[in-house]
């Protein structure tokens, strides 16, 4: 599924010296995203930084730090009112009646650090292909937070924006068994009545209710994103993988290596709640008593529905 309009700017240069476009990777907590990143890590054209626990955002982390410093488009209000900058976050080095200066410095300065960051950041990925002896590579890969998506794509015009979804029912069961399961280095396990009602009320819960918003808010910003489902990707991980590495411009015959991911998967136990990946598809109407379904089903229902999960 995709929405929006394909972005001319997205075509990647063969050479050796081109900047690698990036594939952004939004996902929630236990949606997917470890053995997804993966998977597009044994893509011989794609580069990924080292996976799950030790997941490194090095393109994320520009995009966090740049989002301060956005201009606001002509016509928005900029902060609290009255205006104190063009800036979002109410500061830049001129004073509130020199508006034109600071639109200037941003075409000046701010555009030229986007462009230095991109290609930094491209060059660090370089150099980690060249550490992992991949010398075909013209994509990276790496998470990024959803709440970043609008400001990301800003920043990487060229990016291919993929959202992985699965069940919000499912992935809170989930959350609720990694998060608070017993062990050394877990939480105490609470009941798993608390255990869901704290995930709700909290920034887990919080990141599922607003993701509809978020996504309306990427259409509005003219934003395109492939979204694959979780759910797909077990059932069919080599049909899936393959709509995903034509999004990303990357060779068809890389699919059966990244879809070999998915067929490995039963041996990550330290990272499942579950017998295996299949098993967890559905778990919110089997593992549950009536009371917590509903209790579900009531919190995520407008997400469950704007992800066509009904």
């Amino acid at each position: 599924m995709i929405f929006g309009r394909k972005n001319p700017q997205g075509a990647a240069d063969s050479t050796g010296t081109a900047e690698l476009k990036p594939l952004a990777v939004l996902a929630n907590g236990r949606s997917g995203g470890t053995i997804f990143l993966e998977a597009l890590s044994r893509h011989p054209e794609v580069v990924v930084c080292p996976r799950w626990p030790h997941e490194q955002r090095p393109a994320t982390y520009v995009s966090f730090a740049r989002a301060a410093l956005r201009l606001v488009p002509e016509g928005e209000p900029a902060g609290q009112e009255p205006a104190k900058s063009v800036y979002e976050n109410g500061r830049s080095p001129f004073s509130s009646r020199e508006q034109e200066l600071e639109r200037d410095y941003g075409d000046a300065v701010l555009a030229r650090l986007d462009a230095a960051a991109r290609a930094g950041v491209s060059d660090f990925y370089r150099r980690l292909a060249t550490s992992l002896k991949k010398p075909a590579v013209r994509v990276f890969a790496e998470k990024v937070y959803v709440n970043l998506m609008v400001e990301f794509a800003r920043q990487w015009p060229a990016a291919c924006v993929v959202l992985l979804v699965r069940d919000p029912r499912d992935a809170v069961v989930s959350a609720s068994e990694f998060f608070y399961r017993e062990g050394e280095d877990a939480a105490p396990k609470a009941g798993r009545a608390q255990a869901l009602t704290e995930l709700l009320d909290g920034r887990y819960g919080q990141a599922w209710t607003r993701l509809p918003a978020r996504l309306e808010a990427a259409r509005a910003a003219g934003v395109v994103v492939h979204v694959a489902r979780y759910e797909e990707l077990l059932a069919a991980p080599e049909r899936a993988l393959a709509q995903v590495a034509q999004w990303a411009g990357v060779a068809a015959d890389g699919v059966s290596a990244m879809a070999s991911a998915f067929h490995e998967a039963p041996q990550r136990q330290n990272h499942l709640t579950s017998a295996s990946p299949q098993e967890s598809v559905g778990r919110w109407r089997r593992e549950l008593e009536p009371p917590l379904r509903a209790q579900l089903e009531q919190a995520l229902a407008p997400c469950v529905r704007a992800l066509g999960y009904e």
